[in-house]
């Protein structure tokens, strides 16, 4: 943390902090296509300051931004009448998703939420009927749930005939298959942290087969491909631009 953010980290109440930073970062070189705010660049990432692709004022990382575009680009979500399931919901996509007043929309976590609207639903074993939505978020979840096939049989379960899931997840897409995550901490040091987010796999090119072992039909767009050079510096899109884009068969 350089001098300056300190300083304002002492003088700055929390709740006036993000509009700072906005303020310092704004620009005209880049822009967020989420929130809109245009910046002289992206903040850099704590864990890896040679990254600079966090939006400073909606907090999207760059992978977010794609999945936005992807979203307005080639599905039905800001359209049609939807009822949406949201798992671990990114803020910078439930702050706009909530207020779709064409969307019957659902936010959930296994432990409840940071909203008093959001839900405590464990993804294993989801509390809803049998095909009770017309799509489902999932974003970077499956590899911190221990029983992640029993978690795609769940959404499958949930979704309804015809409907859309995106089930994008970390991914090494060097590995061929899916291996255990050789950093994961033992159980009695992980039942005593605060943070619940850890990865127990690093999924391969297999994530598609597992995907379609539950039930869905999975297409894995190459969405990156269609952007322009222009679309990539502009909104800062340097990740990999696959996106895991699963139907279940039905009308």
């Amino acid at each position: 943390m350089g001098a300056l953010t300190r300083f304002a980290h002492q003088i700055l109440p929390r709740n006036a902090r993000p509009i700072a930073a906005a303020l310092y970062w704004l620009g005209s070189k880049h822009q967020c296509p989420i929130c809109r705010w245009p910046a002289r660049a992206f903040r850099p990432l704590s864990v890896n300051p040679s990254f600079p692709e966090r939006c400073s004022r909606c907090g999207s990382l760059a992978r977010h931004r794609l999945l936005w575009l992807f979203f307005k680009r080639r599905t039905n979500l800001f359209e049609a009448p939807l009822k949406v399931l949201h798992f671990s919901p990114e803020a910078c996509f439930m702050a706009r998703f909530s207020r779709l007043g064409n969307l019957d929309y659902t936010t959930a976590d296994v432990e409840g939420g940071y909203t008093s609207w959001m839900e405590a639903l464990d993804v294993t074993a989801i509390d809803k009927p049998d095909e009770t939505f017309d799509a489902v978020i999932c974003l970077h979840v499956l590899q911190a749930v221990e029983e992640d096939q029993k978690a795609m049989r769940e959404l499958y379960r949930v979704l309804k005939p015809g409907g859309w899931a995106i089930l994008n997840s970390r991914l090494d897409v060097d590995a061929e298959h899916t291996r255990p995550n050789p950093d994961l901490p033992p159980p009695e040091v992980r039942a005593q942290s605060p943070n619940r987010d850890f990865a127990f796999r690093i999924y391969g090119r297999d994530l598609a087969d597992q995907l379609r072992d539950a039930g869905f039909e999975v297409d894995i767009v190459p969405f990156g491909r269609s952007l322009t050079a222009r679309e990539i510096d502009r909104y800062y899109l340097h990740v990999p631009g696959d996106v895991y884009f699963c139907r279940r068969p039905g009308h």
